[in-house]
C-alpha cells in the first residue's frame, strides 16, 4: 500500500532569473528545502517553477531525469500517458512537448530516465508553477538526485517575446533520501551474568520500521554463535539470550530483517559476559576496642574470575555515629563504637 508523501517542488532563488523544484510534504505546505525524505511506496509530485524576475517571458523549456532504479513515473501504465500536467504559470501557451524522452534520442540521458515538457507562444512574467510531475519512490537509497538538465540539444532555457532563448541564471536539483526498511534504537552492548537469561532487550518490533510492512511480516535472522544459547520467540518477535554458566565471553551479535520484497536491514549488538565478584561472609563477629583501627585485607575477601582486584570497586558502609570508613586497597579501616558495618565489592 503506498502512501502519499505530497508534492516535491524545485526551489527558486529570488534574485535572479531561476527554476528550480519546491517540495509539497503535505497538501498546502511547501518547503525551501532541497533535500528531503520519502518512504518507500511514496507518491509525491514534483512541482516544477520558474521565478522571471518580473521579466516578460514567452515560454520554458524543461529537461529533468532521474534513478530509474530508485523513482519511476506513476500512472505510466495508462494509455497516451503524459508525464507532466500544466500548471498555472504560461497557462495561455502551447504545450510543445509533454513526454518521456526516447532512449534512441542523442540527448538522452546515459542511464535513468529523462523527461521532457515545454510551453511556448505564451505571455506571463514573475514568478509561478509551469507543471507538475508525480513519482513513485521504489528502493530505499540513501541520497537519489532529481537533475535538471543544461546540456547537449536538450537544455532547460526560457523563451523571451523577441523569439530568443536563455538559460536560467539559477538552478537547483532535487536530493532526495528514500527510506525503506530499517533497524534504529538497538542496544549497543549487553552485559549478561554467568548463565543469566535475558527476554527483555531484544524485543524485535521495538526496533524495526518500515514503510509498507507490519511486524508480523518480517523475517528474522541473527548470526550463530559457539557459546551464547539464542532461541528466537516467534509469537512475540523477540530473541531470548542465555549466557554460558561457566565461561565469560566478548561476541558481536548480528540481526537482519527482511521484509517480503527482500530489501533487508542489520544490527550489531555487543554481548558481554561478566562473572559478578563473590565477597567472602566468613568474617564473622568482630570485637575491638574503642577507638581501635580494624583493618580488613580486601584481597582476600573477594574472588572475581573476571577482574583482578586492581580493577574492582570498593564500598565500605558503617552506621553513622562510626568515623567514616576509609577504602585503599589492599585494605579497608573502620573505628569504633564497634557495631556491625557491611562492605560490597563491584567489578568496572
Amino acid at each position: 500500500m503506498a502512501n502519499t508523501a505530497g508534492t516535491d517542488v524545485f526551489y527558486l532563488h529570488r534574485s535572479r532569473t531561476a527554476f528550480g523544484c519546491q517540495v509539497r510534504i503535505a497538501p498546502g505546505r511547501y518547503t525551501g528545502n532541497t533535500d528531503i525524505s520519502v518512504d518507500v511506496g511514496d507518491e509525491f509530485e514534483v512541482e516544477l517553477w520558474v521565478d522571471a524576475e518580473n521579466r516578460p517571458i514567452s515560454g520554458a523549456a524543461v529537461f529533468l531525469s532521474f534513478d530509474d532504479q530508485v523513482l519511476e513515473l506513476a500512472g505510466n501504465d495508462r494509455a497516451g500517458f503524459a508525464p507532466f500536467n500544466p500548471g498555472s504559470f504560461l497557462a495561455t501557451g502551447e504545450v510543445y512537448r509533454n513526454t518521456l524522452l526516447d532512449e534512441s534520442d542523442p540527448a538522452a540521458a546515459a542511464t535513468g530516465t529523462q523527461v521532457d515538457y515545454s510551453v511556448v507562444r505564451a505571455s506571463d512574467q514573475g514568478a509561478g508553477r509551469i507543471a507538475t510531475i508525480k513519482l513513485r519512490a521504489k528502493t530505499p537509497v540513501p541520497q537519489t538526485v532529481i537533475r535538471i538538465d543544461e546540456s547537449g540539444g536538450h537544455e532547460t532555457r526560457f523563451f523571451t517575446p523577441d523569439g530568443a532563448h536563455q538559460p536560467f541564471q539559477y538552478i537547483a536539483p532535487l536530493q532526495i533520501q528514500v527510506r525503506g526498511i530499517e533497524l534504529t534504537g538497538f542496544p549497543q552492548r549487553l552485559v549478561l551474568a554467568r548463565g543469566q537469561i535475558d527476554s527483555t532487550s531484544l524485543q524485535l518490533d521495538h526496533f524495526l520500521f518500515d514503510p509498507l510492512y507490519g511486524p508480523q511480516d518480517i523475517k528474522w535472522d541473527i548470526s550463530p554463535s559457539p557459546d551464547l544459547s539464542l532461541k528466537f520467540d516467534a509469537p512475540n518477535r523477540r530473541f531470548l539470550l542465555q549466557a554460558p554458566a561457566s565461561s565469560s565471553l566478548w561476541e558481536q551479535l548480528r540481526l537482519t530483517a527482511t521484509n517480503p520484497d527482500g530489501q533487508s536491514a542489520t544490527a550489531t549488538v555487543e554481548v558481554f559476559v561478566n562473572a559478578a565478584p563473590q565477597l567472602h561472609t566468613e568474617l564473622g563477629l568482630v570485637a575491638f576496642a574503642e577507638d581501635q583501627l580494624f583493618e580488613w585485607p580486601l584481597d582476600t575477601a573477594v574472588d572475581d574470575p573476571d577482574s583482578g582486584p586492581d580493577r574492582l570497586q570498593w564500598q565500605v558502609e558503617a552506621p553513622r555515629n562510626w568515623a567514616p570508613p576509609s577504602v585503599a586497597p589492599p585494605a579497608a579501616c573502620v573505628s569504633l563504637p564497634a557495631r556491625t558495618g557491611a562492605a560490597r565489592a563491584s567489578s568496572p
